[in-house]
């Protein structure tokens, strides 16, 4: 007699397809991983017990109660204990392909993560200005928390309440290194600055690290 062409339900469950496939009066059940194609099974469940009876009560009563990287676990109602699937071997090539390009995109991600830059954002205070000649004041920033290995870029801005418009020299960058930098400002009209008078103006420097280290 000729045996009956066999007869497969599948099942979409959180992250696994699950395959129940009946034929000759046996029933063999596999899983495969919907993103790896790692696949479990299949595998002969239920032996001796009629398959008509274990199809039906498979078609819709199935969980997953364990993954691990050797076996799966399936609970049903057909009895206490959960169906468990071994591991295949040996994957097809083509998935064996596909795994490999998943773990290169994963690296790929985590390389472009390391490679973004990284930004700091930082103020001095209004009490932070020195005296350098009758003419500028200066103020220095200390980076050197940050444990920089090469001198970064940085951009600055000088902020306060008044006359910072009449400014110059608050953008160019003096004796950079990766744990300091100094900035040197004058009026643009002349005349003499005091630090007393960049605090009367509250002016302070705002400023932006990017790292440069690898």
């Amino acid at each position: 007699m000729m045996s009956n062409q066999p007869t497969e339900w599948i099942h979409d469950l959180p992250g696994f397809q699950i395959t129940v496939t009946s034929s000759d009066q046996r029933v063999s059940m596999k899983a495969v991983n919907s993103a790896t194609g790692v696949q479990y099974g299949p595998q002969q469940v239920f032996p001796g017990i009629n398959s008509s009876v274990i199809t039906g009560c498979l078609q819709n009563n199935l969980n997953i109660t364990e993954v691990t990287d050797n076996r799966i676990r399936i609970q049903t109602n057909l009895a206490n204990d959960p169906i468990e699937l071994a591991l295949q071997e040996s994957l097809p090539i083509e998935k064996e392909h596909n795994l490999l390009k998943i773990e290169v995109k994963r690296l790929k991600d985590e390389v472009q993560i390391l490679k973004q830059p990284k930004i700091f954002y930082f103020k001095t205070s209004i009490d932070d200005w020195r005296v350098h000649n009758d003419f500028d004041i200066t103020v220095r920033a200390d980076i050197s928390h940050l444990n920089l290995r090469n001198n970064p870029h940085v951009q600055v801005t000088l902020c306060g309440g008044s006359r910072h418009w009449d400014t110059t020299g608050s953008n160019s960058i003096y004796g950079l290194t990766p744990g300091t930098f100094d900035i040197y400002v004058k009026r643009a009209s002349g005349g003499s600055l005091s630090p007393e008078q960049a605090r009367q103006y509250g002016w302070y420097l705002s400023y932006v690290i990017h790292s440069l280290d690898d």
